[in-house]
């Protein structure tokens, strides 16, 4: 079964909470009941992806509401 969030197609989104991976973010593409593609984005980079496509686009002040938001402190 697929945990993350369905956006459509195909594509999930979930948030790891594993101690390795704590805080990233999964993306996949889901066919036929396997996954055909997947990628890892570390917390900072994902923080810095959200504040990028905000309507402020990224500033300092961008990044760290994004990470503050995602639960990234420091």
């Amino acid at each position: 079964m697929y945990t993350g969030f369905h956006y459509k197609n195909g594509w999930f989104f979930e948030r790891l909470t594993d101690p390795t991976n704590f805080g990233s973010v999964k993306i996949y593409h889901v066919t036929k009941d396997h996954v055909d593609s997947e990628i890892i984005i570390d917390p900072h980079s994902w923080a810095s992806i959200i504040a990028s496509v905000s309507s402020q686009s990224e500033t300092g002040y961008t990044y760290t509401l994004a990470k503050a938001f995602h639960g990234i402190y420091g």
